[in-house]
């Protein structure tokens, strides 16, 4: 099978910045990486997300990528803005979670994200509930 090179593309949602990745990280991702977070910086955008949920080759056993992003989110925060890493995978969060004094934040969505970043509730869904409305008439709708 034929190896992808990391992609990338970004948008922005409420004035924060969104790097969504693509394709297997290896050693040359974190250059690009801090490329377009540099631009970014100097473009005046200091609240950054980077969503990592379609990226091949995180490994927790060899979080060398996670140490790339760290770095990098050092960077943002010595410009007072901050760098949260989008993954759902529970793995990821644990070796987030794990290191004291981190400059990463994490989220499990891009929603969820933007939620703490703009100090609004996260909001989740929970059960669906079948209902019958019954109108004035008596009849089901």
């Amino acid at each position: 099978m034929e190896r992808e090179d990391l992609q990338w593309s970004l948008h922005l949602h409420g004035g924060v910045a969104t790097l969504t990745l693509r394709g297997e990280w290896d050693e040359r991702s974190e250059h690009v990486i801090a490329g377009v977070i540099e631009r970014l910086i100097r473009s005046g955008h200091l609240e950054i997300l980077v969503d990592v949920t379609r990226v091949e080759g995180l490994s927790p056993a060899q979080p060398v990528w996670l140490d790339s992003l760290e770095r990098i989110a050092g960077q943002v925060r010595a410009h007072r803005g901050y760098l949260d890493v989008i993954s759902a995978l529970p793995a990821v969060q644990q070796m987030i979670r794990a290191r004291a004094g981190s400059a990463l934040g994490w989220a499990s969505s891009e929603e969820e994200a933007l939620c703490h970043r703009l100090h609004l509730p996260v909001v989740t869904p929970g059960p669906r509930v079948a209902t019958r409305l019954v109108g004035s008439d008596g009849a089901a709708h």
